[in-house]
């Protein structure tokens, strides 16, 4: 998986650590110990993905984050540390493609790299695949046209394409597509879904967990 990656992280030891063992799988690296850095390299690295740590000495990543969009659509997936959920939300609400836990181990992360890259890379009609527009909040079919989702329906695919192959609750949907909680009567998440379903028509993508939510196993061809 070839991929140039800038890692801002204001941690040397473990962004050494991390770095290395990207590159050992294929990536170019380029560390960053704080979001200025980052920002002022961006025209002259031209990374294709950023991994940005939620607390930087000095800064927050959220801030960075929220300066990086004002003139990129980058994709970025945000380490989280003690980040709160208020934080987290605000960073995807802000444009962040993913979020880790800092904890997690590099293989996990690799393959989260993986799956922003294949949902955020450049598609030509040519590729066959639906896909996710961030920027129209729509899917676009292979042709480029849309299939019209209202706004709730795109912020509950999207919680589910952000976490591609995993298990999402009705809980987690609730509250990053609704922002409000969930209750066992709420059938809310229930009734969007089927919607999706209805007009991604041919798409089997989303796949019922039964009695905790749904699993998104990405797009297919035509």
């Amino acid at each position: 998986m070839p991929c140039r990656v800038a890692l801002v992280d204001d941690e040397p030891d473990f962004a050494a650590e991390l770095g290395a063992y990207l590159e050992a799988n294929g990536c170019t690296v380029c560390l960053h110990g704080s979001g200025g850095s980052f920002l002022d390299a961006l025209p002259t690295e031209r990374p294709e993905l950023v991994i940005l740590d939620h607390r930087l000495r000095g800064e927050t990543g959220i801030g960075v984050l929220r300066r990086l969009r004002e003139t990129s659509d980058l994709p970025c997936i945000m380490l989280t540390g003690a980040a709160n959920e208020v934080d987290r939300i605000l960073s995807l609400e802000l444009g962040a493609d993913d979020h880790v836990a800092k904890g997690a181990s590099p293989r996990e992360l690799l393959a989260r790299i993986s799956a922003v890259l294949r949902r955020t890379g450049p598609r030509s009609a040519a590729d066959g695949f639906w896909r996710l527009d961030e920027g129209r909040r729509d899917v676009l079919r292979p042709g480029g046209q849309g299939i019209g989702l209202t706004a709730a329906e795109y912020r509950v695919l999207a919680a589910l394409v952000a976490r591609e192959g995993e298990a999402v609750e009705r809980e987690t949907i609730c509250q990053e597509a609704l922002g409000r909680p969930w209750h066992a009567e709420d059938r809310s998440v229930d009734v969007l879904v089927a919607k999706l379903r209805r007009k991604l028509d041919g798409q089997d993508c989303i796949r019922s967990l039964r009695g905790r939510g749904y699993l998104f196993n990405g797009f297919e061809a035509g």
